[in-house]
C-alpha cells in the first residue's frame, strides 16, 4: 500500500512502516486486502500516506459487517443450544383415545373440541349416596321415552 505514495518525509520511516504493519496484523487477510487495494482501498482515497490511526479506522469500518455476522451467528448458536428438546410425537394418543379417556372421567368432547362435563353413573351414585344394588334396582327408561329430545 505505501508503495503507491510519493516518498514520505516521515521522521522514522522504519517505525512508520512498523506501526502500519502492526495495525494491519490485527485484522483478517480479507480486510487487509480491501484496505490496501489500490482501486478501492486507502491508496485511492488519501493523497498522503495514511497514519496508523487512519489505517485502523478503515479496517474497523470494513469489519462492521463481519462482526454483525459473527454476533448473529453467536446468538443463533445460543438460541439453538437453549431451545427446548423436540417432543416425541409418535407416542401421542389419537383423538379417539382422548375421547375415551375423557368419557371415563366424566367428560364429553364435542365436535369442535369443546369439552363438557357429564354425570357418569358413578358420579350420580356418589352424589346421591346410593349403592350399586340400589342403582341396579332402578328400571331402565322405556323405549318410547328414549328418543325424545
Amino acid at each position: 500500500m505505501l508503495g503507491f505514495y510519493r516518498k514520505d518525509d516521515a521522521w522514522d520511516p522504519e517505525m512508520f512502516l512498523t506501526g502500519i504493519s502492526a495495525v494491519l496484523a490485527k485484522y483478517p487477510r480479507e480486510i487487509i486486502e480491501k484496505v490496501t487495494h489500490p482501486a478501492d482501498g486507502l491508496p485511492s482515497k488519501l493523497k498522503f500516506p495514511p497514519t496508523p490511526a487512519e489505517v485502523k479506522e478503515a479496517c474497523e469500518h470494513e469489519m462492521i459487517p463481519i462482526r454483525r455476522r459473527e454476533d448473529y451467528e453467536a446468538r443463533e448458536r445460543a438460541r439453538l443450544r437453549n431451545r427446548e428438546p423436540e417432543i416425541d410425537r409418535s407416542k401421542r394418543p389419537t383423538v379417539e383415545e382422548i375421547k375415551a379417556d375423557l368419557a371415563k372421567r366424566g367428560f364429553v368432547m364435542g365436535e369442535r373440541g369443546s369439552v363438557v362435563a357429564i354425570d357418569t353413573p358413578d358420579i350420580v351414585k356418589a352424589k346421591l349416596g346410593i349403592t350399586n344394588e340400589q342403582w341396579n334396582a332402578i328400571p331402565d327408561q322405556p323405549e318410547s321415552m328414549r328418543n325424545r329430545g
